[in-house]
């Protein structure tokens, strides 16, 4: 689709690729950001199963650390 438009020569069509470029651009910057807010849910994923898993294993609820944080504030 592109190439017959390259091909084509006309000034409005010349617009339109640039324009397609910038879109195709924007698509792939939040594509991309898209990707880091995906990896940045599972390693927070990711720790609250560890943290969950370390405090099972000191005997701890997660409901006890968590009224035991806002009992220190």
């Amino acid at each position: 689709m592109f190439a017959a438009f390259s091909r084509a020569g006309h000034g409005r069509s010349r617009r339109f690729l640039h324009v397609a470029g910038s879109t195709e651009r924007r698509l792939r910057l939040l594509a991309a950001a898209l990707a880091v807010e995906r990896r940045l849910r599972r390693d927070r994923r990711m720790l609250l199963a560890m943290d969950e898993r370390n405090l099972e294993d000191i005997g701890l609820s997660r409901g006890e650390i968590l009224r035991s944080r806002t009992a220190e504030d």
